[in-house]
């Protein structure tokens, strides 16, 4: 069984474990919100946050908030493709949220950019998924 945090808490961890809250009008959007360097100390937490999190429901999706990463290393972009394949096993949309200029060159180099969708905004991103 999945655990699902409650809705009225925000998961409040130490630095190396993200945030993450329940958005959408049936609170079926898990938000992760990802630290400034995707590196080998974000990576794992942050997949295992999506893992944990992800609501067993047709509806879950998940929404990565990449508007604070200005790193993002190899070990950030295995966590990024690592998360990507999580969430197709379960037919959850995933949505890049808030990518700046440094972390989108990185894939668009790797030829990684058009295996996400993305949205300028949390907010865009829970809008566009029904939320």
């Amino acid at each position: 069984m999945t655990r699902r945090p409650s809705p009225a808490i925000v998961r409040q961890m130490p630095h190396d474990i993200p945030n993450t809250r329940l958005a959408g009008s049936l609170e079926q959007v898990l938000v992760v919100e990802a630290p400034e360097a995707l590196d080998h100390t974000a990576a794992g937490p942050m997949r295992q946050a999506v893992e944990q999190d992800l609501a067993d429901r047709d509806d879950a999706a998940v929404v990565l908030d990449l508007s604070q990463v200005e790193l993002i290393t190899s070990i950030g972009i295995a966590a990024l493709l690592e998360i990507r394949e999580f969430c197709a096993d379960r037919d959850a949309p995933l949505v890049l949220a808030g990518l700046g200029d440094e972390p989108r060159s990185m894939l668009a180099l790797l030829r990684l950019e058009g295996k996400f969708q993305y949205a300028a905004s949390v907010d865009e991103a829970v809008g566009d998924l029904g939320g």
